[in-house]
């Protein structure tokens, strides 16, 4: 009875850890080349954003990492080639933001004016041209800074292309190493992982309480100036505190804020034996 009760146990701590893993990931069995095609992906991609303007997917294999995004929706195309777009790698399995693979960088203004009077689709190519280095930041064994998209010093593969059919398809290809450390194991393969993606330059419209209080301060010393009836401007007193502001509600007004499409993927990376 004993040995039963024990079994039951043991199989309930097993559960409740198990419970806590991200579901496995997806092993990548055919190679994957960073062309800016979906050829080597399903369509559609397995995850979206809320609004559905994104799709994503991210696969492994024993070597590498690879990322997915495409998106057909017109005005996040351009918030990405315009304000770039950041892949961010947590093996923690949280969504911790310190190593980071952005591309496309986030063009200036300059680019923005350069490109004036130009029809969306001309725009959208010239972006893609100047869209020809990456930055990175938290990798181990890879410094940090840019790369250009065929640096001999750096393992990893970036391309994004905008297909009439598909739409705007970006791939990333990042080494296992330069994530984990080291080469990839069962035991590391067993562990939550995070991968982020995020678009910079959203905007959304929020409401804020906006304080309508003013300074009286140079009223004040206008309303203390001599008056045929005496000193006047005693009875503007009334109503301010003793900062010398009016005492006036705030009220709520909405302004438009820059707020990042923010979305994360949490796994963990799959494991097979060579030949397996």
């Amino acid at each position: 009875m004993k040995n039963c009760l024990l079994v039951i146990i043991i199989g309930c701590f097993i559960s409740s850890c198990s419970h806590q893993l991200a579901p496995e990931g997806h092993f990548q069995d055919t190679p994957v080349i960073a062309d800016g095609s979906t050829s080597d992906w399903s369509l559609p991609l397995r995850f979206s954003n809320e609004k559905h303007t994104l799709q994503y997917m991210v696969t492994n294999d024993d070597q590498n990492i690879y990322v997915c995004v495409l998106s057909k929706d017109n005005a996040t195309q351009m918030k990405i080639l315009k304000d770039g777009m950041a892949v961010y790698f947590d093996p923690k399995g949280e969504n911790n933001k310190k190593m980071t693979l952005l591309f496309p960088v986030k063009k200036g203004d300059d680019i923005a004016n350069e490109n004036a009077g130009l029809n969306k689709n001309a725009v959208k190519h010239q972006l893609l041209t100047e869209s020809d280095f990456y930055d990175v930041a938290g990798f181990a064994n890879m410094e940090n800074g840019l790369y250009g998209l065929k640096d001999a010093k750096s393992n990893m593969h970036v391309a994004i292309k905008l297909d009439k059919d598909s739409g705007l398809v970006y791939e990333a290809i990042v080494p296992i190493k330069n994530v984990l450390g080291s080469e990839l194991t069962a035991k590391k393969a067993n562990k939550n992982f995070s991968v982020g993606i995020e678009i910079n330059g959203a905007l959304k419209k929020v409401k804020t309480m906006v304080s309508q209080n003013t300074n009286t301060s140079t009223n004040m010393g206008r309303s203390m100036l001599p008056h045929s009836n005496g000193m006047r401007g005693m009875n503007g007193m009334n109503g301010m505190n003793n900062s010398g502001r009016q005492k006036i509600a705030p009220v709520q007004k909405e302004k438009t804020v820059t707020k990042e499409d923010n979305n994360w993927y949490q796994f963990h990376l799959v494991y097979k034996k060579e030949g397996a």
